[in-house]
């Protein structure tokens, strides 16, 4: 069974809707949610979308007291990749051929941020 634990879409300062994002959980019991964002493509490379992605990580460690946050991405989406390491996700594992999407094969790439190292990161910004 899943659940969405929390889910968001921002807005531009306009109040037009720039993406969507959702933390879904799937090991309610060791308290590790799925992270996914959607942004329209009128709003990528705004820095919209790792805003989002940082505030959505602050809400489910410090509201939801979360344990662990992961996260797939297409291998070849370096953009979205840098922007998850900006708000502190690192690299777990790659997943070869694992999607198969506009007539391809691609590979996956799992990123993950623990409890620790977001307090590690609030640490090291004040």
């Amino acid at each position: 069974m899943s659940w969405v634990l929390a889910s968001a879409s921002p807005l531009a300062t306009s109040g037009e809707l720039v993406g969507h994002v959702t933390l879904h959980g799937r090991h309610q019991p060791a308290r590790i949610a799925t992270f996914a964002i959607v942004m329209g493509p009128d709003h990528v490379g705004q820095g919209l979308g790792t805003e989002a992605t940082r505030m959505m990580v602050r809400y489910g460690f410090e509201e939801l007291g979360l344990h662990e946050i992961e996260l797939q991405v297409w291998s070849y989406n370096r953009r979205a990749i840098r922007s998850y390491t900006k708000a502190g996700f690192v690299i777990e594992g790659e997943r070869r051929a694992a999607t198969f999407h506009a007539g391809a094969f691609h590979g996956e790439t799992l990123m993950g941020i623990l409890a620790d190292e977001y307090g590690q990161l609030c640490r090291a910004s004040e």
